[in-house]
């Protein structure tokens, strides 16, 4: 999740100039290609519209610990469980 300032600073102006919002929780983030968070409640209730974004860039070290990860918690007992049922 990446927030430009430009971001902030419209998200927290449109806040303050929603009418009639007392209270809501929002996502507020730049337009970030590939997010899992949702801006369109924020879009919808306070007129936010973000004009910046930056794609999540997953590193190296981090994409291969969760792939030994999932080959080590998943993959590898289904195997077992397949090849050798009574074990």
């Amino acid at each position: 999740m990446w927030l430009s300032d430009r971001d902030f600073l419209n998200g927290m102006k449109a806040a303050i100039a929603a009418p009639k919002v007392q209270f809501a929780a929002l996502n507020l983030m730049s337009n970030n290609p590939g997010m899992r968070w949702d801006l369109e409640e924020t879009k919808n209730v306070i007129g936010y519209n973000p004009q910046d974004g930056s794609p999540a860039e997953v590193p190296f070290l981090i994409a291969a610990k969760s792939a030994i990860k999932a080959v080590i918690t998943s993959k590898l007992p289904r195997f077992f469980e397949k090849h050798f049922p009574h074990w």
